[in-house]
């Protein structure tokens, strides 16, 4: 079952995220590599990219009904809610898969960070 990350109030955030494009170009006018984000608390990835205005494909719309928000979660995993069976069975269909692969729409921000993650293409 996709997770959904429940109504909460606006924490301020807090968590620092370093998000980094493996092939920034394809991302639109966004095109920088690295970027200096940073999280509430309780917000899942895809949530945190979309807020920051930056481009990550998510076809399904973030249910966990496909992999095109495919990430890797290179530093900080520790501060990451841990993948379930659901999110588990579809990263395991993805061809360039990692042990540190995770579905953006998935993963949520649980610790204080700093967290790393790579956009892979």
């Amino acid at each position: 079952m996709p997770r959904h990350t429940p109504t909460r109030a606006l924490a301020r955030p807090t968590v620092p995220v370093t998000l980094i494009y493996k092939h920034p170009a394809r991302h639109g006018h966004n095109a920088r590599p690295r970027h200096q984000l940073m999280a509430r608390p309780g917000d899942t990835v895809l949530e945190l990219v979309l807020r920051n205005q930056l481009d990550i494909e998510h076809d399904c719309g973030g249910i966990c009904g496909c992999t095109t928000c495919h990430i890797r979660a290179v530093a900080g995993a520790e501060h990451l809610s841990p993948p379930d069976a659901d999110e588990s069975q579809r990263i395991a269909q993805t061809c360039d898969h990692q042990s540190d692969s995770r579905l953006a729409c998935q993963t949520t921000i649980t610790g204080p960070g700093p967290i790393t993650i790579i956009v892979p293409d």
